[in-house]
């Protein structure tokens, strides 16, 4: 059990890096596969206020139907787990 604790804790970190990471390179470059991995990994750590906007600015980026489906249904999951949340 200890391990695993370790093991989601090491976890945390790097998505907490990778977000400082993506952060920093949205200031030099914005693009929307940044905007996509921020919105990732603010999901990862929990973060669905966030997730939810960055999923929203790479929601105005894409044109394809079928990827503006599978994002809308992501912002729909995320705000209906926010409800849900104590």
């Amino acid at each position: 059990r200890i391990e695993l604790l370790q093991s989601k804790n090491q976890f945390q970190q790097r998505y907490r890096e990778a977000l400082s990471a993506l952060l920093a390179a949205r200031r030099v470059v914005p693009a929307p596969e940044i905007e996509y991995n921020l919105a990732v990994t603010s999901e990862k750590l929990g973060l669905r206020g966030d997730a939810v906007d960055y999923y929203r600015v790479y929601l105005s980026t894409v044109k394809e139907p079928y990827e503006r489906e599978s994002i809308e249904k992501k912002i729909r999951r995320l705000q209906a787990a926010g409800k849900k949340a104590p």
